[in-house]
């Protein structure tokens, strides 16, 4: 139990500033778009991320408070510390490197390829699907769920139903 009371902690922690991010970049999406032409906050795209981002927020400062109960300051630092040293372990570290690759993914692999306009003048989306795929395949590999071949396979399969579904299916632009 007590084990558990350090992992909330840093958790919470965790949660409370990826929550603050979220809210952040929603009203930065917002401010954005309302550069180019007025439109309603509640119509924006900045809006789903700043009511995910309160609702995070608010479970992480109560299970942060939950972890906090009855507990001095000495005790909160070492629960700090004892939540780092719980953290520390193969499946986290397995979690940790998803989220690193995916992070990569959309924050690296999918502003490089838009930006490479002959990829997208060749073929609406090229950019996405080429990024897609890389990162599908790099995860599985990561991962060793299977064959190169049948990862390849997968990978390939899965981002074309992905582009009929949104381009042809759906009619919406893809990033």
């Amino acid at each position: 139990m007590e084990q558990r009371k350090h992992v909330d902690f840093v958790s919470a922690l965790i949660f409370i500033v990826i929550s603050i991010f979220m809210i952040f970049s929603g009203i930065g999406y917002y401010n954005e778009l309302l550069q180019r032409r007025e439109i309603p906050f509640i119509e924006s795209p900045g809006l789903m991320p700043v009511i995910v981002g309160s609702g995070l927020l608010i479970c992480s400062l109560m299970l942060l408070k939950r972890s906090m109960e009855d507990t001095s300051i000495k005790e909160i630092t070492q629960n700090i510390k004892d939540g780092a040293k719980s953290l520390a372990n193969k499946q986290t570290l397995y979690t940790l490197v998803g989220i690193a690759l995916m992070g990569l993914y959309i924050y690296v692999m999918i502003p490089l390829f838009s930006s490479i306009h002959v990829l997208n003048s060749i073929l609406y989306g090229l950019p996405f699907i080429i990024g897609t795929i890389i990162f599908l395949i790099g995860i599985m590999l990561y991962l060793k769920a299977t064959s190169l071949f049948k990862i390849s396979i997968i990978s390939v399969t899965f981002v074309i139903i992905l582009y009929i579904m949104v381009r042809v299916v759906f009619n919406a632009p893809l990033p």
